[in-house]
């Protein structure tokens, strides 16, 4: 298997339980990441930049993130206590840029549908969500000002001369762009769970949402974080190949 596909793989797995992700950029744009609804906000930084390998096609860059969620509301906020799914990455020359969705790099891989397995894991987890209040086993409940922060992994593939269909800059571009804006985009409720699997009609959550709200008010809405900075001239090596990344690539 080569680099590129070894690529595609991993980053279906990683966008799993940890959340970076990979895939390519928009320029000028107009496609746009979800926003929240709510009163929760999502903000981090960036711990380190690794360069993990590099292809005739593109360079692959781990990233370490802390990520914070923060309720900046009145009423509390109610999550589950899994990990949320990773879904989106972009990065942007500037915050006003990323306000704008105008993006020098665009990657996202949401989950694909899985229920009727044989361990019946969503329709199980359905279930022990089915209750007249938050489970505490399988929630955790944000007071106004609380916060709840944890650390999590990312892939960054970037290629050399750009996505084939356009939506993704070359390198030396976003190398010269450099420290550029990043966001990532959260799932905080599992499309998986829902029955009918309708990530923009979630009638399930809306159910519990209007059940619970007496305890706080649960969050259903996937989560943009505010932008992080990231300068790839701190790049550190995961491989042998110490070549100047700072520099134009061929």
């Amino acid at each position: 298997m080569n680099f590129v596909s070894k690529h595609v793989l991993l980053l279906a797995l990683l966008l799993a339980g940890s959340g970076r992700l990979a895939t390519l950029p928009l320029i000028g744009a107009t496609m746009k990441v979800t926003r929240e609804a709510g009163h929760l906000r999502l903000r981090g930084r960036v711990l380190g930049v690794t360069l993990a390998g590099e292809d005739k096609h593109g360079i692959e860059f781990h990233l370490r993130l802390s990520l914070e969620l923060i309720n900046s509301g009145p009423k509390p906020v109610i999550i589950l206590q899994r990990k949320p799914w990773l879904g989106s990455i972009t990065l942007a020359r500037s915050p006003e840029d990323a306000a704008a969705s105008r993006y020098l790099y665009l990657s996202s891989a949401w989950p694909s549908v899985y229920r009727g397995g044989k361990d019946s894991k969503w329709e199980n987890l359905q279930q022990r969500l089915d209750q007249r209040g938050p489970p505490p086993e399988l929630t955790r409940t944000l007071r106004p000002g609380e916060t709840f922060q944890y650390e999590t992994d990312a892939t960054l593939y970037i290629e050399k001369r750009g996505n084939f269909d356009k939506t993704s800059v070359p390198w030396d571009e976003i190398r010269r762009a450099s420290p550029t804006w990043l966001q990532v985009t959260l799932e905080t409720w599992p499309v998986n769970i829902e029955p009918t699997v309708d990530p923009n009609h979630p009638e399930f959550g809306m159910m519990l949402q209007r059940r619970w709200w007496q305890f706080g008010q649960l969050q259903l809405e996937r989560l943009t974080s505010d932008p992080m900075l990231l300068d790839f001239s701190l790049i550190t090596f995961a491989t042998d190949n110490h070549r100047d990344y700072s520099a134009p690539t061929g």
